[in-house]
Parts: C-alpha cells; sequence; structure tokens
C-alpha cells in the first residue's frame, strides 16, 4: 500500500459566510420574487406567506434568485442580508402571484443551436410547454427542461428522439409577468370573505406565527410611492396593538422625491402630510 508523506493542501469552493444571527431589529420585507426559479416544490404557491429565513440557501429554496433586481425586489435583500451582511434572520412576504400576474405564449418558434433552444427569461418550467397541435412531443424522451445560470429556460433535445436533427421548434409556455405588480399588491389588505391577509396586511401576521417581533419593515423599490410609504409608517406605529418599529422607505432622487440628502426631510414630511389628506 502507497502512503503520502509530506504537507499537501487542497482547496474548497468557497460559500456565504454563516449569518450572525440576532432577532432584535427583525427586518420583514415584502416585494417579488422568481419563484419559478426556486428549488423547493411548493414554491409556486409561496405568495402572500410570511416565511422566517436564517440563512441564504433557504432563502434560495423558498423564493428563488435573480440578479434582476428591478423585477425581483426580495432578491436584492437576500443578496444584501446574506452574502453581504451575514445577518439572520428575516421574514420575506412575496407578492408576486403566478395565477395573476402572467402571460401566456402561445407557440412560436425558436432557433434549435447546439442541441437546445433559449426560450428566454420567467418561463414557468412547472407549467408545462405546449407545441402545435401535430407535435407529439414526449417530455423526458424527447426533450428535457431547466434553468441555465442566468435564470433562462432551456430546451435540450434528446438524441433519438422526434426532435434529433430539427433546427426551429415552435413552443408555448407561461410567462411571469412581474411589471403586472401594482402598489395595491403590496399594500395588501384583508380578504372580507376569507379574512386571508396579503401585503403590507400580513406584518401583523409575524408575532402571531413566529413569535418574533417586526423590528424594520421595507419593500424595496417601491416604498418610494407615497402611498406604500404612508403605509408603512403606519404599520411600524401599530404591530399587534403591542409593538412599534422603524418603516424603512426608498426616498426617489428625482424631482418627486428629493436630489440632495438634505432635501429628505421636506419629502418625508410631504409623506406624512399625504398620510394626513387621505
Amino acid at each position: 500500500m502507497k502512503h503520502r508523506h509530506g504537507v499537501y493542501k487542497s482547496e474548497v469552493p468557497t460559500s456565504i459566510i454563516s449569518p450572525v444571527r440576532t432577532e432584535a431589529g427583525l427586518p420583514v420585507i415584502v416585494g417579488t420574487a422568481p419563484i419559478h426559479l426556486a428549488f423547493d416544490d411548493e414554491a409556486l404557491a409561496n405568495v402572500n406567506k410570511p416565511q422566517l429565513i436564517y440563512d441564504y440557501n433557504e432563502a434560495v429554496s423558498l423564493f428563488g434568485f435573480s440578479r434582476d433586481w428591478e423585477k425581483y425586489t426580495l432578491c436584492e435583500f437576500i443578496y444584501s442580508q446574506f452574502a453581504l451582511f451575514a445577518m439572520c434572520p428575516c421574514v420575506l412576504i412575496n407578492v408576486l402571484d403566478p395565477t395573476k400576474h402572467k402571460e401566456v405564449i402561445a407557440p412560436v418558434d425558436f432557433t434549435i443551436s447546439d442541441g437546445a433552444a433559449n426560450l428566454g427569461q420567467d418561463v414557468v418550467l412547472a407549467n408545462g410547454l405546449t407545441f402545435e397541435a401535430s407535435a407529439n412531443y414526449t417530455a423526458g424522451t424527447d426533450y428535457s427542461t431547466g434553468y441555465d445560470s442566468d435564470g433562462n429556460a432551456i430546451l435540450s433535445v434528446i438524441a433519438g428522439g422526434k426532435l434529433a436533427g430539427l433546427n426551429k421548434i415552435k413552443v408555448g409556455f407561461t410567462r411571469l409577468k412581474p411589471s403586472l405588480v401594482t402598489a395595491y399588491d403590496i399594500i395588501g389588505g384583508i380578504d372580507s370573505n376569507t379574512d386571508d391577509k396579503t401585503g403590507l396586511e400580513l406584518v401583523n401576521s409575524v408575532f402571531p406565527k413566529f413569535r418574533l417581533v417586526p423590528g424594520l419593515i421595507g419593500a424595496p423599490k417601491w416604498s418610494e410611492k407615497p402611498e406604500i410609504a404612508a403605509v408603512m409608517r403606519a404599520k411600524a406605529d401599530n404591530i399587534n396593538g403591542l409593538f412599534t418599529c422603524q418603516a424603512v422607505v426608498d426616498v426617489p432622487s428625482d424631482s418627486n422625491g428629493a436630489y440632495r440628502y438634505s432635501e429628505a426631510p421636506e419629502w418625508k414630511i410631504a409623506i406624512i402630510t399625504w398620510q394626513s389628506v387621505k
């Protein structure tokens, strides 16, 4: 038997730093998430359900992850919380609903190159693909599907299947459409028939569900809207009739907000005035 003598080294990929756990100042963040990219089997139903998150892998498993933070606002917070500052826990609430914030794409031509067709981003593969009526393609026999590192849906041709040798294919699918999310989805409310809460109204569900008190309320890229900032402020002043916290809002840096930092107090007063008028 051969033996290795001496000192040797090996390298392993760098992982996310283990987060520091503190329950003081618990962030409760409302926004949109690419749940079609999540690993959890029930992720597509993860809508208006507060989730207590302790690490990056758990966040990605439940909410997915995308670098397109304009469309998927929770991802910016996930990156900041776990990759940059390594803090936990937090509560995340996704309002992007694949049953209504979507568009259905009828079968259109896609080019097959190197045995694969790029269907683009935001495609909900879990809902399945559709083909023209004359096509009879079978998943697992003629093709397979998945996502690349950029979140594009990829249809891969299986050797020996009916798609082998083709350079074009007509494919239809369901695509998430975050642009359909409105300020009212973020603000949310209570359904008078079912008592179900949505959006910022779920802040009051955090303490009964997790026995943790919200410390910060956030809605990245949405809170610069006066109506959302006003609701966040109101929620922060009275949580479950027992607690208060802070609302962290975005100040727009255009003519509607504060071009210079010294103008921020004036914008804040305008928000308070807007709330009192409403």
